[in-house]
């Protein structure tokens, strides 16, 4: 357990999952600089760890930490005042191109290298790499290699260089030059030439730097601007079994899309690769840094000009410190990692917004207990790839009343005034409950059924204790009893040896439900509440969200795919008695276009729903002519307190035994503040939404005056019951809040909740009653069925029976993970009439072909494991690939 326990400290507490800014010094320009006209090309440190600027128009400036000294064509031999890049030899002495030659400075003298002394090609030096005491130098006509004697030049005319304007240089392994050009990646190897262009891989055009990490992986940065019609491509890549493969490909299983462009890639004092990206729903800088397990990243913050913005130059000194200089207008900062201040309030990343996304919906969950928004958009798109969303933002609230009368709630719309829930157990941890608490769990857990069989199989094969497999990150990190720092049953897991401890080396596994699951825990205890501005309960959630797929169901079952699934246990861990607690299911559906929707619920299902206000979802964000519905169902309730005189279920019955509330309330409010029916504010304000009372306190009434729980609760398109179509309402955007209550909940009691987001569609006929609402109320029941009986139509079996086919020593495939297309790679030339069958880990054949030099196209399949069989005169082999 020790080993386990150091894996999960390595995994989950590193700066990997801290969010804060980095901290950061501004250090002064040098005297006679002009920030505003300042233009910087290249940041260096050399042996004493001074820090060198290329200035574009100012010379050479060393800083010592302290005071600047520079060099310009006034105050010594320097060439130009416009240098391009620094280099240092096996001396120490310093090699800097410029646009008029290239320098060499040797303690104070300079030295300079043209097109009329030496073998330069041009006076326009671009990059320069010193091997020792061999200088590599890049021009706009080409590579050249300098030895203090000899200059060999390399060109497009007399070697096989990719491009004769070079943009960067590096020295690899095995005798590998690697030079970078304006028209791809070039390797020099004893003479032999090897390119990676745009035209036989991946790769981008514009090369803008090259970075060798600790295992001799080639990492690359590059970008293109042009007014070309080709296509553009940026990014992080490395290579691979001679294989190009971008970071977010091969290294980057999340959820959340990264943005790189002509990204700085440096390497910090301990040799690990670092550069720059954007996380596509903040406009925040961060850094990556690469390890032995992963990456860890920090938050760049926009520090006045440059510092957040795309293509600053940065570098690492010998005492570890991060130097950034932006290439336009001076602000020079140095960045502390040891200084990183944690903060639970930053933007949303990797590891804590997941998206359920295994079958046809891609739900976005952050795991602060927000549901289907990254803080500016929508997340919950149905179809998947349609680019057209059904929920902008969902959350949980609770309400309740202490033994006092005091009232607690717990609530999130969209943070815009405040807090109420943060990530991560109150209990059940050896660490206490403070912020590095909910910092550690400041993520989502994301397991497909199909890795957990895929550990399984390995595990009975002996590849798990023999390590040659590798335990994937999740369950290693999986929060369960016996991981190092869980020290009671917080997630589920499979017990193989029965010794109620969670070892993935023992076979252990985590314990999902469907096809995909995400887990993560939230808490309402971490800080005071800003956004309802209610008392804390001292509550935790652990939250499960999951999803079936059959990829050839039929129509009639098609809500399967459509629907998504949510398990909440919230458990009571502070010491006070509560009654009267309420738990809401708060949404803002908009269904496509948000301007023109309905609401209504359905309280014989424990349905609340959106649906437009006509048969036409206007715009390009809308589903069109006879546009679909949007549920959110409760599934079961929470147990009700026995013997209270109500009638939880709404059956009829009074207090039957293990009798389960439903959706007990259903209440809408519209986006405007200080109305009885607009957004509320305070912590009553939420609890009277909870109970179907208005913000003024007066109880919700029907059409005729009566008091009710239930807002719109008719049938829509029926003429009778009471509907907002039938009040004769306009159609806007509005949010609804179900709830489920009351029931107490003593200290350390646990109330379980499951519910179900459902989108039903009958895209053929016009919105009624026999049409659309006959299809929601059928497909409502499916769903229900299915859940009562544990019985979904998964179609997904996972019984793989080729794992130990699975070797290749002749093939390849790549990208792995795959998306749209899929290349195969020989070590030979490959034999005609060769072919290709692709299977799924039941066994199920689901596509064949003939290999040709052309890829296979696999946008149509659905995300999971696959296996490739090539059927060639070598033998029948075997490789898996994962497509997203």
């Amino acid at each position: 357990m020790k080993l386990l326990r150091l894996i999960w400290m390595l995994l989950m507490l590193t700066p990997g999952v801290l969010k804060a800014q980095l901290p950061f010094i501004s250090h002064a320009a040098p005297p006679g600089v002009t920030i505003t006209t300042a233009r910087m090309n290249d940041l260096v440190v050399d042996a004493a760890n001074n820090k060198w600027v290329a200035f574009g128009n100012y010379g050479v400036g060393i800083y010592d930490g302290a005071n600047w000294t520079m060099f310009n064509t006034v105050n010594s031999n320097l060439p130009s005042d416009s240098t391009v890049c620094i280099d240092f030899d096996a001396s120490g002495d310093a090699w800097i191109g410029t646009k008029e030659g290239l320098a060499y400075k040797s303690g104070v003298s300079f030295t300079t290298f043209n097109t009329i002394n030496s073998g330069l090609p041009s006076n326009l030096i671009t990059a320069v790499h010193c091997d020792g005491n061999t200088i590599w130098i890049g021009s706009q006509t080409g590579l050249v290699h300098y030895d203090g004697t000899s200059w060999i030049v390399y060109n497009t005319g007399n070697s096989g260089i990719a491009n004769d304007s070079i943009t960067t240089i590096e020295k690899g392994n095995n005798g590998d030059v690697w030079i970078g050009t304006r028209n791809g990646l070039s390797r020099l190897n004893n003479g032999t030439w090897n390119n990676f262009t745009i035209a036989n891989s991946t790769i981008c055009r514009y090369i803008s730097e090259i970075e060798l990490d600790n295992s001799g992986v080639v990492w690359i940065s590059g970008g293109v601007i042009n007014f070309t019609s080709t296509v553009i491509v940026s990014g992080i890549f490395y290579i691979e079994n001679n294989q190009v493969k971008s970071f977010e490909n091969g290294r980057y299983f999340y959820d959340v899309p990264l943005s790189f462009s002509n990204a700085d890639l440096f390497k910090d004092s301990n040799g690990n690769i670092c550069f720059q990206g954007y996380f596509n729903n903040s406009n925040a800088k961060q850094l990556f840094r690469l390890t032995a397990t992963g990456f860890d990243h920090y938050k760049i913050g926009n520090i006045n000009v440059g510092v957040g913005l795309y293509g600053n130059i940065m570098t690492s000194d010998n005492n570890g410190l991060l130097w950034t200089l932006p290439r336009y207008r001076f602000h020079f900062y140095s960045m502390d990692f040891a200084g990183y201040v944690p903060s639970l309030l930053g933007t949303l990343h990797f590891d804590n917004f997941r998206t359920l996304d295994i079958n046809d919906v891609r739900a976005g969950l952050n795991a602060r207990g927000d549901m289907h928004w990254d803080y500016t958009n929508p997340k919950y798109e149905v179809p998947k790839g349609s680019g057209k969303h059904s929920v902008f933002a969902s959350s949980l609230w609770i309400g309740a009343l202490d033994q006092a009368g005091m009232l607690h709630t717990a609530a999130q719309t969209y943070r815009q005034t405040g807090n109420d829930f943060w990530p991560g157990p109150i209990d059940g941890i050896n660490m206490p409950f403070d912020s590095s608490t909910c910092r550690a769990f400041d993520r989502i857990w994301k397991i497909n059924k199909w890795k957990i069989e895929e550990f399984k199989n390995q595990f009975l094969a002996g590849n798990v204790s023999n390590g040659t497999y590798t335990i994937p990150e999740e369950f290693l990190t999986w929060p369960a009893k016996g991981n190092g720092i869980v020290d009671e049953h917080l997630a589920p897991f499979i017990d193989v040896n029965g010794d109620d401890l969670y070892n993935p080396m023992n076979g252990d596994y985590p314990l999902i439900i469907g096809d995909q699951m995400l887990f993560h825990i939230f808490n309402d205890s971490l800080a005071a509440h800003t956004e309802s501005g209610g008392s804390k309960l001292g509550v935790e959630i652990q939250a499960s969200a999951y999803a079936f797929h059959c990829q050839n169901i039929a129509d009639s079952n098609q809500v399967l795919n459509w629907t998504t699934l949510y398990n909440y246990k919230i458990i009571n861990r502070s010491i006070t008695d509560y009654d009267s607690v309420y738990l809401g299911l708060w949404n803002d559906i908009d269904l496509g276009l948000a301007l023109d929707d309905y609401v209504g619920c359905d309280t014989t299902r424990g349905t609340g729903f959106g649906y437009n206000g006509d048969n036409d979802d206007e715009t390009m964000s809308g589903y069109g002519v006879n546009p679909p519905m949007q549920n959110v169902k409760i599934l079961r309730g929470v147990l009700a307190d026995p013997m209270d005189g109500i009638d939880n279920n709404l059956d009829g019955t009074l207090d039957e035994p293990g009798e389960r509330t439903t959706m007990n309330h259903f209440m809408y409010y519209v986006n405007v503040n200080s109305i009885p029916s607009g957004n509320p504010s305070t912590a009553e304000n939420y609890y009277s939404y909870l109970r179907s009372y208005w913000l003024d306190g007066t109880h919700l009434t029907d059409p005729n005056n009566n008091i009710t729980n239930f807002m719109f609760s008719g049938v829509p398109y029926s003429g009778t019951g009471w509907t907002e179509g039938g009040a004769g309402g306009p159609p806007e955007d509005k949010r609804f809040i179900m709830s489920s209550g009351p029931f107490s909940l003593n200290a350390g009691d646990t109330a379980t909740i499951d519910f179900a987001y459902i989108f039903t569609w009958d895209s053929l006929s016009p919105n009624g009653l026999t049409t659309s609402i006959a299809r929601n109320q059928v497909d409502l029941d499916r769903v229900q069925y299915w859940f009562d009986a544990n019985s979904f139509p998964s179609c997904e079996t996972y019984t793989v029976g080729m794992e130990n086919d699975f070797v290749s020593e002749n093939f390849s495939v790549y990208p792995n993970p795959a998306t749209t297309h899929l290349y195969i790679d020989s070590t030979f030339e490959i034999p005609q009439e060769s072919s290709w069958e692709i299977y799924n880990v039941t066994g199920q054949k689901i596509m064949s072909g003939w290999i040709t030099d052309e890829s296979i196209h696999i946008a149509s399949l659905s995300s999971q494991m696959y296996i490739l069989k090539i059927k060639s005169s070598h033998g029948d082999q075997y490789l898996k690939f994962l497509k997203q």
